[in-house]
C-alpha cells in the first residue's frame, strides 16, 4: 500500500499542477497517418502553438484550427503524416501573443502507421485518392478547407470555372458545386471540426441524401477528401451522395441521423475509398424496413472499384447494398476490416457485382451476413462471424429457400468461402461438388486459388473467377490477416471506426442484442440529443454543437465482463461451428475433454495404433512409462505415458475416413515447443495448416482446417522429443457431439469432466487454458493470497502443491521480488482416468534498484544472451553486422515464418529492436509494425509482461537493447483506460472499473486514479 503521507503529497501535486505555469501532457499517441496530444491548461496562457517533428527532423507548426479546447484540457491533432516516429511540442502563448517557452511541453516519441490501402479502389491510383498521396501526405498544391458548424455556410475559396475564369465559392456545398464544372483539378481536403448539422450547411445538393459530390460526367476526376479531425468529427441530419466521380475519399467522421443513406454511391463512380468511419442510425423512413434509416452505404448503378475498410457499423439496419439493376460482375468492390457491430443485414447484399469480402468482424448479426442475388459473385475469406444468424445466403436456394425467402424472389448468385471462422450460426450449408438441387449457401474452397465452376440454382449464373484472381494476386496479398485475429484487430487502437473508436462508446449486451433487430430506443435518444465535448479553438473562439460535460459511454452491455459477453450462445445456434465446416461429431475424446494417450489408457491407445487411426514415424513410439520432468526434478506434466515423437521431424498422423473436422492435441515438453501441423487426403502429399510454438511445459493446440482432411499430421521440429498426451478428434456433422448411448443399469456412464473454477482473494479468475498469472509490482506489501477452487460436479480435487489449506481455501505465500510463487491443483473426473492440472501463479516484479541501467541481448552463441528472451528460429553469421557502443555483432536471428521471440523484461524498460531492414514490417503481439529508417524499432515495455515478436517481412534481428525506465511504479491516469485490460484492486480483487482516489493494478503496474 502507498503510505497516507505519500498519497496526500500526490493529491497536492495534482491540485497545484492545474494552476502551475508548467502543466503536463496527459495523453499523446500516433494513429493512422495522424498523431495527437492532450495537455492541462497552463496558467496565464491565452493560446497555444503546437509543433510536430519527424524523428531527426525539424519542427513544423500545426494550423491553428487543429488546436482545440475541451472542458478540462486542450488537444491538438496532426494529420497528413507519413508513417514513422514523431514528437509534438506544445508552447503556451500569453495575451501579448508571445510564446511562454519556459512552460513548453514535449511528448514522447509517437508511432504513426500507414493506412491500409488494400482493395480495388487503389487500382490505377498511384498518385493517391482524394487530396492525399499514397504516402499519407497532401498532394502538391492541395487546398485545405477547415469546416465547422459556424462557418460551413460561409467558408470560401476561389475555384476555376472556365478557361482563364475563376469564381469565389461560398459554403461547403457551393465549393463542391463549382468543382463539378470540371475545370478545377486542384486536390482539396475538407477537414471537419466537431459536429456539422443539416441546418449549419449553406445548402444540400441532394434533397434525398444531403451533401452532393457530383462530376461533370461519368467517372470524372474529383480529387476530394472529406476527413474528420480527432475523435469527435461528425455530420448529423444528412448524408453524402457521390455521383459520376472518381478518386473521392471519406474518412474519420461519423454520420448520424441521415435523411436516407449515410453514404450513397449512385451512378458511375470509381476509385472511391471510404474508411475509418462510424455509421449510426438514419432517420426513420416510410417503409417497414427503414426504422433505422433506408441504408448505410449503398453502391449502385455502374459504380466500381470501391473500397470500404475499417468502418464501424453500429446497430445499423441495412449495412450495404451492392447493385440495383443492369450491373455486371465486371464492377469490382472490396470490403475489408470492417466491424459490423450488431448491424442487422446486407453485409453486403450483392446484385450482379463482384465483392471481395475479407477480414471483417460480423459481431452479433441478427438477420444475415453476405447475400448474393441476380448473378452476383462474392469471395468471402478470412472473416470472423460471431453469432451471425445466417453467415451467407444465396437467393432462392440453400437456407434461403427453406423459408419465405430474403431477397424478393430475385435469382441467385455464387459465394466462394475460404478460411472463415463461424461461431454459433443458425445454419450454413456448403456445396458438395455435385449437387443439382441448390441445397447450399456457398462453395467451400479448399484453397484461395481454387476456381469455382458451380452455378446458382435460380438463374444459372456462375462465379467471376477473373475478379477473384485479381483480388488474390494483385491487391491484398500484403495485408491479409488470419481470421482468428480479426476481432482483436478491428477493436484495437489501429482498428475500425474513427480514431480511438470515436467519442461515442456503445457496448451491447449480447444476450439481448445479438438477436434483436429493432431500434434501441436509448441509442436513438442519445443520437438526437448528442453534443460533443468540444468547446472551441485554443484561442477562445467558441464552436456550436458542443459543450457536453463528458463523452458518451453507454449501452446495456456496459459493465458486463467482455469474456462473458462474447461467450453468449444464441437460442438459434446449431448448424455450424468454428472454421468453415459444419459442427463436428467427436469420435475420439469429447468437446469437454481429451482421450488420454497415457498409461491408464494403454490398451485403447494401442488399439488406435493397431487399426491405423494413429500412426507414428520411425523413432517415435507409444511409451507407457514416459514421465515429463526436468533434470532438476521439476514436473511439467503429472500424466505418465505419451505418444513420444522423435526430435527434429518425428511425427504422429491421425486418420479418419470421413475427414477430420477438428484435431485438438495436449502436448508436454521439458524444453520449448516448435513444429508444424499438416493435412492430407491421400496420406502421401501433405499441406501445411499451421505452425505451433511455446515455452516448456504444456500447450494445447487446436486446428480446424478450412475443409476436412482425412489425415492430420503433427510434426515435432524441436531438438528433443515431444509428448502428445491427449487428443480430441471431431468429424463433420450437423449437431455437435455424437449422441450418448443410453445407460444400462449394470454399466453406468461415468462423467469425464475434470474442469474446475477458481477465485483469487474472493474474485473469480479466468484461466488461460489451465493457467492463470497475476503480476504484482515489486513493492507490493501483501504477504499471501487466498485461492478458492470448485471442481466440476462429480469431479474431485486430487492434490495441491505450493499452497496450504486454510478454512476450505488455499493460501499461497507472496514471492520475493523477481520471483513467482505457483500453486498447482490436480482435478480428477468421476471416471477416475480423466485428469486436469491447473496452475495459479503470483509473479512479483523485479526491484529496479537491483538491475543494471541497460542490458544487451545478442546472439553470438546462437542463443539469446539474456534469460528473459526466448527464441525459436534460425541463426546466421553471414548477414552482415551491426556496431553498438564500439562492439561489432555479426551473429543474427533470421526473421522467418517459423521464428518466434518472446521478451519478458524484469522491469519497466525501453526496448529497442535492432534489425538490418529499414521500413520493413514485423509483428509485435500480433500488431504489424514498421522499422525506422535506421532499421530500429523502440517501444516501452512493462516489467513482467511478455511480448511476442513474429515475422512480417523477411529480415534479420541482431540486438535487443533494454534501457531501464526511471519509474516509481505508479502510472498517473486522468481517466479510466479504454483498453479491456484486467483491473485489480491493490489486494488482488478483480473489478470492472476504477474509482477516483483508488489504487489499482493493471498489467502488473500500479495505477492511481
Amino acid at each position: 500500500m502507498i503510505k497516507i503521507s505519500r498519497f496526500l503529497s500526490f493529491i497536492i501535486f495534482i491540485a497545484l499542477s492545474a494552476v502551475s505555469a508548467q502543466a503536463a501532457v496527459t495523453e499523446a499517441k500516433g494513429w493512422f497517418e495522424a498523431a495527437y496530444a492532450q495537455w492541462e491548461p497552463v496558467s496565464g496562457a491565452a493560446d497555444y502553438n503546437v509543433y510536430i517533428a519527424p524523428e531527426g527532423g525539424e519542427y513544423t507548426q500545426l494550423d491553428k484550427e487543429l488546436v482545440r479546447k475541451y472542458p478540462s484540457y486542450y488537444r491538438a491533432d496532426a494529420v497528413g503524416l507519413k508513417a514513422g516516429s514523431y514528437t509534438m511540442k506544445i508552447v503556451p502563448v500569453d495575451a501579448a501573443k508571445a510564446e511562454m517557452t519556459a512552460a513548453a511541453m514535449t511528448t514522447a516519441a509517437l508511432t504513426v502507421k500507414a493506412h491500409d490501402r488494400a482493395g480495388f479502389a487503389h487500382v490505377g491510383m498511384s498518385g493517391g485518392i482524394g487530396a492525399y498521396k499514397n504516402d499519407g501526405t497532401l498532394k502538391d498544391g492541395a487546398k485545405v478547407i477547415y469546416v465547422w458548424a459556424d462557418n460551413a455556410s460561409t467558408v470560401s475559396t476561389v475555384v476555376t470555372v472556365g478557361s482563364g475564369k475563376t469564381q469565389t465559392a461560398v459554403g461547403m456545398q457551393d465549393i463542391i458545386y463549382l468543382y463539378q464544372k470540371g475545370y478545377d483539378k486542384t486536390p482539396i481536403a475538407f477537414r471537419i471540426i466537431g459536429t456539422i448539422k443539416k441546418e449549419n450547411m449553406d445548402e444540400l445538393g441532394s434533397s434525398a441524401e444531403g451533401l452532393q459530390i457530383k462530376g461533370k460526367n461519368g467517372y470524372a476526376d474529383m480529387p476530394i477528401t472529406i476527413e474528420g479531425i480527432g475523435i469527435d468529427a461528425a455530420i448529423s441530419g444528412f448524408g453524402i451522395l457521390c455521383r459520376s466521380v472518381k478518386g473521392v475519399e471519406l474518412r474519420n467522421f461519423s454520420v448520424q441521423l441521415c435523411m436516407d443513406d449515410c453514404i450513397s454511391l449512385d451512378t458511375d463512380n470509381s476509385n472511391i475509398w471510404i474508411h475509418n468511419m462510424d455509421f449510426f442510425y438514419g432517420n426513420t423512413g416510410g417503409d417497414a424496413d427503414q426504422a433505422k434509416g433506408d441504408g448505410t452505404v449503398d453502391i449502385k448503378s455502374g459504380s466500381t472499384h470501391i473500397t470500404m475498410s475499417y468502418c464501424h457499423f453500429i446497430d445499423c439496419g441495412k449495412a450495404s447494398l451492392g447493385g440495383m439493376s443492369g450491373e455486371t460482375t465486371s464492377l469490382w468492390q472490396t470490403f475489408h476490416h470492417n466491424w459490423f457491430d450488431h448491424s442487422d443485414s446486407r453485409h453486403p447484399r450483392i446484385r450482379a457485382m463482384f465483392f471481395h469480402v475479407y477480414n471483417n468482424y460480423y459481431d452479433g448479426i441478427s438477420k444475415y451476413g453476405i447475400g448474393a442475388t441476380s448473378g452476383g459473385s462474392a469471395f468471402v475469406e478470412s472473416n470472423y462471424f460471431r453469432n451471425c444468424k445466417y453467415p451467407m445466403l444465396i437467393s432462392k436456394q440453400g437456407t434461403d429457400a427453406e423459408g419465405d425467402g430474403t431477397f424478393s424472389g430475385e435469382p441467385g448468385g455464387v459465394i466462394k468461402a475460404y478460411d472463415n471462422v463461424i461461431l454459433n450460426p443458425r445454419k450454413v450449408q456448403y456445396y458438395n461438388g455435385s449437387q443439382t438441387d441448390g441445397k447450399w449457401d456457398a462453395v467451400l474452397a479448399s484453397s484461395r486459388e481454387e476456381s469455382i465452376s458451380a452455378k446458382c440454382y435460380s438463374g444459372g449464373t456462375g462465379y467471376n473467377n477473373e475478379a477473384d484472381q485479381a483480388a488474390r494476386s494483385q491487391y491484398i496479398e500484403f495485408s491479409l490477416d488470419k481470421a482468428a485475429d480479426v476481432p482483436a484487430i478491428v477493436k484495437g487502437w489501429y482498428g475500425a471506426g474513427r480514431m480511438g473508436h470515436g467519442d461515442i462508446k456503445w457496448t451491447f449486451n449480447n444476450s439481448v442484442q445479438d438477436e434483436n433487430y429493432d431500434v434501441i430506443s436509448d441509442m436513438k435518444s442519445m443520437l438526437q440529443q448528442y453534443r460533443s465535448t468540444l468547446e472551441g479553438f485554443a484561442d477562445g473562439t467558441a464552436i456550436k454543437n458542443g459543450g457536453a460535460t463528458q463523452t458518451v459511454d453507454a449501452g446495456d452491455g456496459k459493465g458486463i465482463d467482455p469474456a462473458v459477453n462474447d461467450a453468449y450462445v444464441p437460442s438459434y445456434a446449431g448448424g455450424g461451428g468454428s472454421g468453415t465446416v459444419t459442427a463436428g461429431n467427436y469420435v475420439i475424446g469429447s468437446s469437454a475433454d481429451y482421450f488420454w494417450t497415457i498409461a491408464d489408457n494403454a490398451a485403447a491407445t494401442e488399439a488406435l495404433i493397431a487399426d491405423g487411426t494413429i500412426s507414428l514415424s520411425d523413432g517415435s513410439s507409444f511409451q507407457t512409462t514416459k514421465n515429463v520432468a526436468g533434470g532438476d526434478g521439476t514436473v511439467y506434466s503429472d500424466k505418465i505415458g505419451s505418444l513420444s515423437l522423435a526430435k527434429e521431424g518425428g511425427h504422429a498422423t491421425f486418420y479418419h475416413a470421413s475427414g477430420i473436422h477438428t484435431l485438438n492435441v495436449y502436448m508436454a515438453r521439458t524444453g520449448s515447443f516448435a513444429g508444424e501441423i499438416q493435412g492430407s487426403n491421400d496420406g502421401a502429399a501433405f499441406t501445411k495448416i499451421t505452425d505451433y510454438s511455446g515455452k516448456k511445459g504444456i500447450i494445447e493446440e487446436s486446428v480446424t482446417p478450412a475443409t476436412p482432411y482425412k489425415y492430420i499430421r503433427v510434426i515435432n521440429s524441436s531438438t528433443g522429443s515431444l509428448n502428445i498426451q491427449g487428443i480430441k478428434i471431431a468429424i463433420p456433422g450437423e449437431g455437435g457431439e455424437t449422441p450418448d448411448t443410453p445407460d444400462t443399469p449394470d454399466t453406468p456412464q461415468l462423467s469425464n469432466d475434470a474442469s474446475a473454477t477458481f477465485t483469487l482473494n474472493g474474485s473469480s479468475i479466468a484461466m488461460s487454458g489451465t493457467s492463470y498469472t497475476l503480476s504484482v509490482p515489486f513493492d507490493a506489501t501483501e504477504t499471501q493470497y487466498t485461492i478458492g477452487v470448485t471442481p466440476a460436479e462429480k469431479a474431485t480435487l486430487r492434490s495441491v502443491t505450493g499452497a496450504t489449506e486454510t478454512a476450505g481455501a488455499y493460501v499461497i505465500s507472496a514471492p520475493a521480488p523477481g520471483e513467482t510463487a505457483t500453486a498447482t491443483f490436480t482435478i480428477v473426473a468421476e471416471n477416475g482416468t480423466t485428469v486436469k492440472t491447473y496452475t495459479v501463479n503470483i509473479a512479483k516484479g523485479v526491484d529496479p534498484a537491483t538491475l543494471p541501467a541497460s542490458e544487451i541481448c545478442h546472439f553470438l552463441d546462437k542463443a539469446p544472451s539474456l534469460s528473459y528472451v526466448t527464441v525459436s528460429g534460425n541463426y546466421s553469421d553471414s548477414k552482415g553486422s551491426v556496431t553498438h557502443n564500439g562492439t561489432e555483432y555479426g551473429m543474427c536471428l533470421k526473421i522467418e515464418s517459423a521464428t518466434n521471440i518472446t521478451i519478458t523484461p524484469p522491469a519497466n524498460s525501453k526496448v529497442t529492436l535492432v534489425f538490418d531492414g529499414a521500413g520493413k514490417r514485423f509483428k509485435l503481439d500480433g500488431e504489424t509494425l514498421t522499422t525506422g529508417a535506421d532499421g530500429k524499432y523502440a517501444f516501452d515495455a512493462t516489467g513482467g509482461q511478455t511480448y511476442t515478436l513474429t515475422k512480417g517481412d523477411s529480415m534479420n534481428l541482431f540486438l535487443i537493447i533494454f534501457e531501464q525506465a526511471s519509474s516509481t511504479g505508479i502510472t498517473l491516469t486522468p481517466a479510466q483506460p479504454a483498453a479491456p485490460a484486467a483491473i485489480y484492486t491493490i489486494d488482488g480483487k478483480r473489478v470492472n472499473s476504477m474509482q477516483k482516489g483508488g489504487i489499482y493494478i493493471i498489467g502488473g503496474k500500479k495505477v492511481v486514479m
